[in-house]
């Protein structure tokens, strides 16, 4: 929806025109009427948005499409950012005092294997057991795991791609949790006898106690449900970011 909004928007400064049909001079008039505060929104502001507008709609693929890239760049040439965010994070040593706080065998394998490939935890709890190979790094000379990030479990922005773990804790991990798994189970989902299946028609049920789940009928955690396990733990060891806590 916002993608939406943001192009209707963009299509209005151009007066409707086809988008592969705008010169250099008709961009830069409105980047810079955009930038000085001339085109306003409809609560008659200029946009404060400036940022999302340039690197998720300038410079993103619908210009590049229309074969617009080298207008885009040469306009934004010179153009700073204003965003002043500054960057958050937690020392190494936090991030193993959290898993090492964690009881659950897959809670602790699903933030060691997002600390140790950097990938979303969004990502991460979609893989099977088939995404992940073991082999032996002639290298290193240590065993290690190739973790397969299928584009469909991706966020957009992000590549397919195979990442190789580099974390001796990841592997032993790896090895508890998927030795009882089948090659299409998800991995990271709940570990008592309340795990959620779904019924022919699509519809999530509770595996009775006793009864044997059907390989890859096993549903995996949401998102949320990650994010409350990790913050319940993180609030418990009193850890904060760097550098404003």
């Amino acid at each position: 929806v916002d993608y939406i909004y943001k192009f209707r928007n963009v299509n209005t400064w151009f007066n409707n025109k086809p988008i592969k049909n705008i010169t250099k001079k008709e961009f830069a008039k409105v980047f810079n009427d955009l930038a000085d505060g001339k085109i306003l929104n409809s609560q008659g502001k200029p946009f404060k948005d400036l940022d999302s507008y340039i690197f998720k709609i300038f410079k993103g693929k619908l210009f590049k499409l229309a074969k617009l890239y080298e207008v885009v760049e040469e306009s934004l040439e010179f153009y700073k950012s204003k965003d002043t965010t500054e960057a958050r994070f937690i020392e190494e040593k936090d991030m193993f005092l959290i898993i090492e706080h964690m009881a659950k065998p897959k809670m602790k394998l699903l933030y060691t294997l997002g600390f140790d490939i950097g990938e979303n935890v969004s990502s991460l709890i979609q893989l099977r057991k088939k995404d992940c190979r073991r082999q032996y790094n002639e290298v290193t000379k240590e065993q290690e795991y190739l973790i397969h990030l299928r584009k469909q479990t991706l966020k957009r922005a992000r590549r397919e791609r195979t990442e190789p773990t580099r974390l001796s804790k990841s592997v032993e991990l790896l090895d508890f949790v998927l030795k009882d798994l089948g090659d299409e189970d998800f991995i990271f989902t709940r570990e008592d006898d309340m795990v959620r299946d779904r019924d022919e028609k699509g519809r999530i049920i509770k595996t009775p106690e006793g009864v044997k789940r059907e390989k890859g009928s096993n549903t995996p955690f949401t998102l949320r449900s990650a994010e409350i396990f990790f913050e319940r733990v993180v609030i418990r060891l009193k850890i904060k970011t760097i550098p404003k806590g």
